[in-house]
C-alpha cells in the first residue's frame, strides 16, 4: 500500500509540475494577447482620427478615393455623409473588416501542444472588434 501511494504520490507531482509550465506559457500568450489588442486598438483609433480630420477639412482630393467611387457617389453625398465617407476614404490602408460600416475584427489563434502528452493542446482564440 505505501509503495502504491508513493508512485501515486510521485506520477501526481509529475502532473502538476509540467500544468504550471503550462500556466506559465498561456500566461505569456495571454500578455502578448493584450498587447496584440492595445496596438490592434491605438491604430484604429489613429485612423479614425485621420479620417475625421479629413472628413473635416471637406476636400476629397485627399482623401485617396478609389476612382470608381467617384462615378457612383456624388461629391456632395460624400461630404453630407460621413459614414459613407469614412467607409470609402484611404481604401489603401488596412484597417480589418470595415467594409459598408460594419464591425473591423482582428482573430488572434494560438495553440500550444501540452508538455504532458504529444497531443493534448491549449488553442486560445480572441477576437477584437471595435
Amino acid at each position: 500500500m505505501r509503495q502504491e501511494a508513493g508512485i501515486f504520490q510521485e506520477q501526481l507531482g509529475e502532473f502538476f509540475k509540467y500544468q504550471v509550465y503550462e500556466f506559465d506559457s498561456m500566461q505569456e500568450l495571454q500578455n502578448l494577447v493584450k498587447r496584440f489588442q492595445k496596438e490592434f486598438f491605438a491604430a484604429d483609433k489613429k485612423l479614425d482620427a485621420k479620417k475625421e480630420e479629413l472628413f473635416r477639412d471637406k476636400r476629397i482630393e485627399k482623401w485617396k478615393l478609389d476612382p470608381q467611387v467617384l462615378n457612383v457617389f456624388t461629391r456632395e453625398n460624400l461630404i453630407k455623409d460621413k459614414r459613407l465617407a469614412f467607409s470609402k476614404m484611404l481604401p489603401k490602408v488596412p484597417r480589418g473588416n470595415n467594409e459598408g460600416g460594419r464591425k473591423r475584427k482582428m482573430h488572434i489563434t494560438f495553440t500550444c501542444p501540452s508538455a504532458t502528452t504529444s497531443t493534448a493542446s491549449a488553442t486560445k482564440s480572441l477576437v477584437f472588434t471595435s
